[in-house]
């Protein structure tokens, strides 16, 4: 027995020298930043970003003073969460509205908050309808505008009859522009005979604070009737792309804008630097570090492209240069995209899951899908089919192997933070 126990003593355990795992990526932090009933979808709250803060802003509505026999809320207020660019809160406001916007109860087209440094506006789209006499419903589309404590501004360029109209806006600083759509309705004989929809016309408004805006010329945003009457331009490489209408404003200060599945990188002067490039899907999204440099990411099914058959094929997301492409991973839309030289990333639905990944300069994925957060909705978990994403996503690449992404919908504002090794 004694010599049992000697033995055991004289041959100690041998400990493995290799290190621990340790992913590249890893999440660092998951905050719910504002918890409130009014956060609604996507489609009714904003989520944008300036060269050095990000805003989330969802509307605020009240019942109206008339009584049970008008049930009908009226638009009192935007709430406004301002986040530096690692997702920190830095102030939370309730804007009102003006009071011709609170006198409104129906034919909002369009409603939103932009906020500037120091200053700030809420905007509106009122859509009113009329009937020719050959029983046609036309509409009629007005864009109004008021900074805080300014009259009310209604842009001629802004507003359209017998028409279709879409407004973005996006907020640098000491400024505000915007970009209109505006398109004829279709006549209804034309749609039968398949001939292509109207040409879109462009306008870019620079808004001052004074309540001076300027109509600004874009002509490089000319898009051709017969390419937008196709599926954007793109050559039928995934599917139809509609004409959305968005304007973002990137780390560096300048605008990217995307619609008719085209984008472009354009500057502060609404100057285009790069562009059009197309879209490879109405869920792609674009980031340039130069304007030689745009990396795009989306996502598309294998039956899509041909490499597989039958209608359960699981979508993929890929990311690469507009010539050049790598699979990221498997899922079912991409949500938000940013860069920062070369750090890449993307978030992306997955069965019900927003997950991160992170490229490296040859476009090769570092590591595995990193988990941000879960849908709460088990109607949502399939694998399967296309995705539409119920809220608002932005990711900021803060370089030094850092990313923020901040989502807004299913009534909070959420916040992960994720850190890659060098």
């Amino acid at each position: 027995m004694r010599r049992f126990a000697f033995l055991l003593a004289a041959a100690p355990l041998v400990a493995s020298c290799d290190p621990p795992y340790e992913a590249p990526c890893r999440v660092a932090r998951k905050d719910v930043l504002a918890s409130d009933p009014a956060i609604g979808a996507r489609t009714a709250v904003d989520l944008h970003r300036t060269r050095t803060r990000v805003f989330a802003s969802w509307p605020k509505r009240e019942l109206s003073d008339a009584g049970p026999g008008d049930p009908f809320p009226t638009l009192a207020a935007f709430e406004v969460v301002t986040l530096d660019l690692l997702g920190n809160a830095l102030a939370r406001e309730t804007m009102p509205t003006p009071p011709e916007l609170r006198a409104r109860r129906g034919g909002i087209g369009a409603a939103g908050a932009v906020v500037e440094d120091g200053a700030s506006f809420v905007y509106w789209v009122e859509t009113t309808t009329s009937t020719d006499p050959d029983g046609r419903v036309r509409a009629a589309y007005t864009t109004r505008l008021a900074y805080r404590g300014g009259a009310v501004i209604a842009p001629a360029a802004a507003a359209c009859t017998r028409c279709r109209l879409r407004i973005a806006f996006a907020s640098l600083e000491d400024a505000s522009v915007a970009i209109v759509r505006t398109e004829p309705d279709l006549p209804g004989a034309t749609a039968t005979l398949g001939a292509p929809p109207p040409t879109p016309v462009f306008a870019a408004l620079v808004l001052h604070r004074d309540g001076t805006v300027v109509e600004q010329a874009v002509p490089w945003l000319a898009i051709p009737p017969a390419e937008a009457a196709l599926d954007g331009g793109i050559g039928g490489v995934v599917g139809p792309v509609e004409p959305d209408l968005s304007l973002e404003v990137d780390g560096a200060g300048r605008l990217v804008l995307m619609t008719d599945g085209r984008a472009w990188l354009v500057d502060a002067s609404l100057k285009p630097l790069a562009g059009p490039i197309a879209l490879p899907a109405s869920d792609a999204r674009i980031a340039w570090s130069s304007p030689s440099e745009p990396w795009l990411a989306w996502s598309v099914a294998p039956s899509e492209e041909g490499r597989a058959s039958g209608p359960y094929a699981r979508r993929e997301v890929f990311a690469g240069e507009p010539d050049a492409r790598d699979r990221v991973s498997r899922g079912r839309a991409v949500l938000a995209a940013d860069r920062a030289g070369d750090e890449l990333g993307v978030t992306f639905e997955s069965a019900g899951r927003t997950f991160f990944a992170a490229l490296d300069p040859r476009r090769v994925k570092r590591g595995g899908d990193v988990l941000l957060r879960t849908n709460a909705d088990p109607a949502q978990e399939s694998e399967y089919g296309t995705f539409a994403p119920a809220d608002a996503s932005l990711l900021v690449a803060n370089g030094g192997g850092r990313f923020t992404s901040v989502t807004l919908g299913r009534q909070e504002l959420f916040v992960a933070g994720v850190v890659c090794a060098p």
